[in-house]
């Protein structure tokens, strides 16, 4: 077997909203513009970093959250961690004419698999997985 290549890297970003956009960017860079998986991991991720940066105390001054991104050539999982909340999240049922609530859906509707784990109001953990395998290929494994 064929071993596979694995790229990490992992960024702290500032909790506030102009940093979404900058994982959009260091998704692009560590993919790659042909990777076959980028699109689709810009739109997730960025879903998930703006509720970090939204609904948790990683939105409050001095707030960060966390990114981190594992990819071979056919595959990437994105993982966002936020510095949690007292309320608990939950999948919203966006109307048509809504502007938001749709991020949950569209991380569960595009993604290979994906979880979600807290901590009560110290940390919110989103994390999914993309595959151009439709087994789920290299990294298809459980993750945090």
């Amino acid at each position: 077997m064929d071993d596979v290549e694995v790229g990490r890297h992992t960024a702290q970003l500032a909790g506030t909203v102009d940093q979404v956009p900058e994982v959009r960017r260091m998704l692009a860079k560590c993919l790659g513009p042909e990777h076959p998986c980028l699109n689709d991991a810009q739109l997730l991720a960025t879903e998930a970093s703006a509720n970090a940066v939204t609904h948790s105390a990683s939105a409050a001054p001095g707030g960060h959250f966390t990114v981190a991104i594992e990819w071979t050539a056919e595959s990437v999982v994105v993982i966002v961690t936020d510095q949690g909340a007292t309320t608990v999240p939950y999948r919203m049922h966006a109307q048509p004419h809504d502007t938001s609530g749709r991020g949950i859906d569209l991380i569960d509707k595009l993604s290979h698999c994906w979880g979600l784990s807290r901590r009560r109001a110290v940390e919110t953990r989103v994390w999914f997985e993309l595959s151009a395998i439709p087994d789920g290929g290299a990294l298809s494994k459980p993750h945090p």
